[in-house]
């Protein structure tokens, strides 16, 4: 387990999942398009790790995701099943331990992932999504609940420039004010169509780097940022900054390899 939950924060350190406030907007009565929610061409057959971890993808008959198996070499891994209903994802079973919980608003897009151990669902964490008139995330929410009440941890806003790609997320904490997360995204690759749920936790819906790494946001990239720089702040000034830098191969828009050029790792997509 404590090999496994390694491999899930290096992919949320590496190439990774504040939370998302419910939107206050009317709803909208047009379904926005998610980016890469179904990659054309070939679907994604498993990713391979430098470091021996591996994971396998199996589909439905329409091409959705069925189920997801991962792991280091010689070491139990974890297993993913999604569920639909009436063709959009509205459950991901972990090891048969943990749950996510998936609601839309009617324009189709996530509002809430609630994350919960399924033998006490009365207790967990949720995300709480709002968004732009351009489908893109404008808010994410952060939130502990219990039978009781709802706690707000943290939340992450996003700034977008003209064509609509992702710059900054911003993270605060309600219970600190003078801290923030703040990271900016640049040197983005050319356009790429991959499969999000590669890029995701394999475990835990809150890894490092959960601003960047969560479905709804990955879901509407269209090009992937070569570097993300990570900044700590207290009462505005830089306590630490952390930068990871990816070189990607992209044929024909189809991700191939991912290389973590500061860490020495790489990460093959096999078709």
């Amino acid at each position: 387990m404590k090999l496994t939950r390694s491999i899930a924060a290096l992919l949320s350190l590496l190439i990774s999942q504040s939370s998302c406030q419910k939107s206050t907007q009317q709803p909208q009565t047009n379904t926005i398009p998610i980016v890469n929610a179904q990659p054309v061409g070939p679907a994604l057959k498993s990713t391979t790790w430098s470091n021996t971890a591996t994971e396998e993808f199996t589909y439905n008959v329409d091409g959705t995701l069925k189920k997801t198996i991962g792991g280091l070499a010689a070491s139990w891994g974890h297993t993913r099943n999604l569920t639909y209903q009436n063709g959009k994802l509205v459950g991901v079973v972990k090891d048969d331990i943990k749950k996510d919980e998936i609601a839309y608003n009617t324009a189709g897009q996530i509002i809430t992932i609630k994350e919960f151990v399924m033998s006490s669902d009365y207790h967990g964490t949720r995300l709480e999504f709002e968004y732009n008139t351009t489908g893109t995330v404008k808010a994410m929410k952060y939130m502990a609940y219990d039978e009781f009440k709802s706690v707000i941890k943290a939340q992450t806003n996003y700034d977008y420039d003209a064509q609509n790609q992702l710059q900054k997320a911003t993270v605060t904490y309600p219970g600190q004010p003078q801290q923030q997360l703040v990271y900016t995204f640049s040197d983005y690759s050319t356009d790429v169509q991959f499969n999000p749920w590669a890029l995701l936790s394999s475990w835990d819906l809150l890894m490092v780097d959960y601003a960047y790494y969560n479905y709804p946001v990955l879901s509407r990239l269209n090009q992937l940022p070569g570097k993300i720089t990570r900044k700590l702040l207290v009462d505005n000034a830089v306590q630490e900054t952390v930068v990871k830098e990816f070189n990607y191969t992209i044929v024909s828009k189809q991700l191939q390899k991912i290389q973590y050029l500061k860490d020495g790792l790489e990460v093959t997509f096999n078709y």
